[in-house]
């Protein structure tokens, strides 16, 4: 798939927390979402990709269920928590991502890249880090739209 059509074409796919039901675990070192938020699930694969790219973009070709240049989401709460250490959570606000909205979410727009610190025990948002080697990679400076 053309990478410009990654960007451009992407459909971003927001879900809500159903019933009530919690999901995850309220454990203490789980990340505890935000209902101003919405949250997506990923790996340092994606986190690269944002890097190069700029965008919270779907990867290329299809993906489990046979989705296609699909991104998802799911809106915070608090019955929501992601507390699989191994896993990093992208957090934007409500406001810059809505259900089957068309286009990757540019790096600026993200107000959160948490990713779990075992000296801590608790996840801690590396947004600030990734700006910066964003910046530095790309010899500019990102605007903070929050």
């Amino acid at each position: 798939m053309d990478e410009t059509i990654r960007i451009t074409n992407a459909r971003n796919r927001v879900f809500e927390t159903a019933n009530g039901i919690a999901i995850g675990k309220n454990i203490p070192h789980a990340l505890r979402t935000n209902e101003n938020c919405v949250y997506r699930v990923t790996g340092m694969n994606q986190i690269q990709d944002i890097l190069d790219c700029g965008f919270v973009r779907p990867r290329s070709g299809k993906v489990n269920g046979g989705h296609e240049n699909e991104v998802f989401w799911s809106k915070g709460s608090d019955k929501l928590f992601y507390y699989n250490q191994s896993s990093v959570v992208l957090e934007t606000l409500s406001k810059n991502m809505k259900d089957n909205q068309i286009g990757a979410l540019p790096f600026e727009y993200l107000t959160g890249i948490w990713q779990y610190n075992d000296a801590k025990n608790a996840f801690e948002n590396k947004i600030d880090f990734y700006r910066k080697v964003y910046e530095m990679s790309h010899n500019t400076t990102t605007g903070r739209s929050r």
